[in-house]
């Protein structure tokens, strides 16, 4: 599995700090061997690399059966015809991983070995350019093989999009839901005034998610669930 928090970007953009925590402790708590490239809680470079595209690219290449990939990241969509209009995700050093890019690096190496990609980032699921706004990074990898895909449509919040995503994977790995009734069952759980955090979520992240005051729409109603 490949995990992405959060990789510094080099240009003027937000940090993500709860994409950091929450990467972390879905990691923690339900992938305990998998890969981390970006960036920990303090802000130093992950222990496996700071998320260059290089990095990601070649473990796509290399990537094993039923493995999952969680992107926690910044997500950029550029609409129109030109070379620079497109959807991508920003990584390290301020390189754009774009739906060009993914289907120039799968179209030898399909992704049919991908179990699920889920792309915590902003309008992952937004196209830049395509007939019926049909090409974006989400599609871009189900069309390469990937199993699943979870991407949003347009621009998420930091924290409370967090608790989405851990929730996802909760119900996901430790409930055995199959894709689309995890991420169904995570929403309705954003929804829920009365709401805990499972034990296997961290205090830190906890902490973290600001879920006192409401449930903002777009942390949780632009996901979708493709494959």
């Amino acid at each position: 599995s490949l995990f992405v928090a959060d990789p510094d970007p080099a240009v003027a953009e937000t940090d993500l700090i709860a994409a950091r925590l929450e990467a972390a402790a879905i990691r923690e708590a339900m992938y305990p061997k998998g890969r981390w490239l970006g960036r920990t809680a303090d802000g130093a470079n992950a222990s496996d690399g700071p998320g260059t595209r290089d990095e990601v690219l070649g473990w796509l290449a290399g990537r094993r059966s039923g493995a999952t990939m969680h992107l926690a990241c910044h997500g950029t969509v550029r609409a129109g015809r030109g070379p620079e209009d497109t959807s991508y995700l920003l990584l390290a050093g301020g390189a754009r991983l774009s739906a060009e890019d993914l289907v120039r690096t799968l179209q030898d190496s399909p992704a049919s070995d991908l179990g699920i990609a889920v792309l915590a980032a902003c309008n992952s699921g937004t196209s830049g350019r395509g007939y019926d706004e049909a090409f974006s990074v989400g599609t871009a990898l189900l069309a390469a093989g990937a199993r699943s895909v979870i991407s949003a449509q347009w621009r998420v919040p930091d924290r409370q999009t967090s608790a989405l995503m851990f929730m996802f994977h909760h119900y996901l790995r430790v409930a055995g839901q199959p894709p689309v009734d995890a991420l169904r069952s995570a929403q309705l759980w954003m929804l829920d005034r009365e709401r805990k955090p499972p034990v296997t979520m961290s205090a830190a992240l906890w902490a973290a998610l600001d879920l006192d005051g409401g449930v903002d729409i777009t942390a949780w109603a632009g996901f979708q669930h493709s494959g």
